[in-house]
């Protein structure tokens, strides 16, 4: 049973960690997936080096709970 999500997108060139909606990841995909497999685990968002690095934290949580919220997770 999957307990524990990385969360970072991605440019799908390099191994860079990029604010959700900032790369290619299809989001709803991915928490389509989560909620068909039964979820109820914990996230970790994983950001690199940013100059705004706090504010895009605080950013990403948001955006995280809302998908959370949006599938019932």
């Amino acid at each position: 049973m999957l307990k524990y999500v990385h969360v970072a997108d991605n440019d799908g060139r390099d191994n860079r960690h990029f604010g959700i909606g900032d790369g290619n990841i299809d989001w709803d995909a991915v928490f389509t997936s989560l909620k068909q497999i039964g979820f109820d685990g914990f996230y970790a968002i994983d950001l690199e080096k940013l100059p705004d690095l706090g504010k895009k934290f605080v950013e990403n949580k948001e955006i995280l709970e809302g998908y959370a919220k949006r599938y019932n997770l």
